[in-house]
C-alpha cells in the first residue's frame, strides 16, 4: 500500500501458506504441508 492506502501490488501464496508479516523485501508466513506440519517461511520480494 501507498500512503495514501492504495494498493501498489498483489501477493500471491502458496496453497497452505498463511500469511504473516509482509516487509519492503520479505514476506513471513507459516505453511503447512499435506500431513498437516507446520512450519515457517520466509521468502525474498523482488521488485
Amino acid at each position: 500500500m501507498d500512503r495514501d492506502g492504495s494498493p501498489t501490488a498483489e501477493l500471491q501464496t502458496p496453497p497452505g501458506f498463511f500469511l504473516l508479516e509482509v516487509g519492503d523485501d520479505y514476506i513471513l508466513g507459516i505453511h503447512k504441508d499435506e500431513l498437516d506440519r507446520e512450519s515457517v517461511r520466509l521468502y525474498g520480494l523482488i521488485r
